[in-house]
């Protein structure tokens, strides 16, 4: 009981008897058993508004995760069950025609090479940048 040992408990008892007198002392004792049943009384109370305001509404939303997500797995399990019944769906993905033997693929078109060509929008080469600003 709060860390008072029976020695120590005896002490204090002791030292009250002293203080109060025997005629005060039940009556002080009495009062505290009161104080003692009133605080617990409303610690309790307390500890249940604070349950009823923090918890309770953790638990509706948690009940409203729990609703979305079983909406989700019967969507789910609607969706597969509605795959595997369409025939056009199941079926596996139809592939290209496969070219005759001895065959090469068709080339990519050939690209143009407009490095050589004079463009007035194309952007300067490093060593052209520095023959200009030396020119001026």
């Amino acid at each position: 009981m709060f860390g008072i040992s029976l020695p120590e408990l005896l002490i204090i008892f002791a030292i009250a008897l002293v203080v109060f007198g025997p005629e005060k002392l039940p009556e002080i004792a009495r009062t505290l058993g009161k104080l003692a049943a009133d605080l617990r009384r409303n610690s309790d109370s307390i500890r249940r508004e604070f349950y009823n305001s923090v918890y309770k509404p953790a638990d509706d939303s948690k009940d409203g995760f729990n609703r979305a997500a079983r909406d989700l797995i019967s969507i789910k399990r609607d969706l597969q069950t509605d795959f595997l019944q369409n025939p056009l769906l199941s079926a596996p993905p139809p592939q290209p025609p496969a070219s005759p033997p001895g065959t090469l693929p068709p080339a990519d078109p050939p690209h143009e090479d407009i490095s050589d060509t004079n463009c007035p929008d194309a952007p300067l080469t490093p060593a052209e940048l520095h023959d200009d600003k030396s020119t001026k």
